[in-house]
């Protein structure tokens, strides 16, 4: 996760991951949080490019930055890749 203002993390891997592969291998779900407000949700990376328009091709780490809070507005957004819905139990 790269939150806006924060230095970018050392090495290339990160950086090849895309919206679109996220989409179709192992971290499907994006969790998304205000750092604001703490309003937060869980979205599949499909729903992602679907619903909002994102290309595919978009680099992962920049979503943060293209973010903001559908609660207050604010443009403190986080955002975490996983597995899993990380705010269903089990």
């Amino acid at each position: 996760m790269v939150m806006r203002g924060e230095k970018m993390p050392k090495g290339d891997d990160w950086r090849k991951a895309t919206v679109g592969s996220a989409a179709t291998h192992r971290l499907r779900y994006q969790r998304i949080w205000c750092e604001t407000c703490k309003h937060e949700l869980v979205i599949h990376a499909r729903d992602i490019i679907e619903t909002f328009g994102i290309p595919p091709e978009t680099p992962f780490w920049t979503l943060g930055q293209r973010l903001k809070c559908g609660a207050c507005g604010s443009l403190k957004v986080g955002i975490m890749a996983s597995s899993h819905d990380p705010l269903k139990n089990g």
